[in-house]
């Protein structure tokens, strides 16, 4: 019983720190479609998703990692925030082409290459 307390304390204490870590580095939501914000080091984007929730997409640049995050807005899980994926960008940035048509990157250099 003892340890379910404090187990209850330091997650709402680490909910409290990034509710106020968000809060930060986006002072307040306008519910436009998306809100974009850079203070500091970090990289925010608010954006309203279904049934009111939102999702707020952050970008450390300095260690090129993405996180994605839920805010749930009704019902019994109102206000709770769900860490719904963390991502390294290195790899990604490094790529030539994904999910691109035609041409694809490659070919257009090519024929630049050709007409120089």
């Amino acid at each position: 019983m003892r340890d379910t307390h404090w187990m209850s304390v330091g997650m709402f204490s680490l909910a409290v720190a990034i509710v106020g870590w968000l809060g930060a580095a986006q002072p307040s939501y306008s519910g436009q479609p998306g809100t974009l914000s850079s203070q500091g080091n970090l990289i925010t984007y608010f954006q309203e998703i279904e049934g009111g929730s939102t999702q707020a997409i952050l970008v450390d640049p300095q260690t090129r990692v993405m996180s994605v995050y839920y805010i749930s807005a009704q019902g019994e899980e109102k206000g709770k925030i769900q860490l719904k994926s963390v991502r390294p960008l290195r790899y990604d940035m490094e790529m030539t082409s994904f999910n691109t048509g035609e041409p694809l990157p490659q070919e257009i250099r090519n024929a630049q290459d050709r007409s120089r």
